[in-house]
């Protein structure tokens, strides 16, 4: 692979890139950062099962996944206390590992909109 720094085109994905040896200059602190955002959304939401590692198209970020220590879901209502039933159900469906099980941007607009079936055919 090259290591020039002026072209921005390579044969490797981006994430194949940031699970292997540090081949680019410069790809040691976006890495870091990447690491320290997966394990804060696993130490809430829990380890993805398999069936939640499908969407990632890299067998390198799937095999890298399945390596990190492994962490139970927390409870949202004792993680956000004080927080509505209704709050902790969105979060809940909202905060989930594969992609296509998060619930609906339309669906969630709706209902914090709360909006009537006249007033649907505004919304994008």
């Amino acid at each position: 692979m090259e290591k020039s720094q002026n072209s921005g085109s390579s044969s490797k994905t981006y994430d194949a890139l940031l699970l292997e040896e540090d081949e680019v200059v410069g790809i040691e602190e976006p890495k870091k950062q990447l690491v320290h955002q997966l394990k804060l959304i696993t130490e809430l939401i829990g380890s993805p099962d398999d069936a939640s590692l499908g969407f990632l198209r890299s067998d390198n970020a799937r095999r890298y996944v399945r390596q990190l220590p492994q962490y139970p879901a927390q409870q949202f209502s004792a993680r956000f206390r004080n927080t509505s039933p209704g709050a902790l159900d969105l979060l809940e469906k909202m905060l989930v590992f594969d992609p296509s099980r998060r619930i609906i941007v339309n669906v969630v607009q709706r209902a914090v909109l709360h909006v009537s079936p006249v007033q649907k055919h505004l919304l994008p």
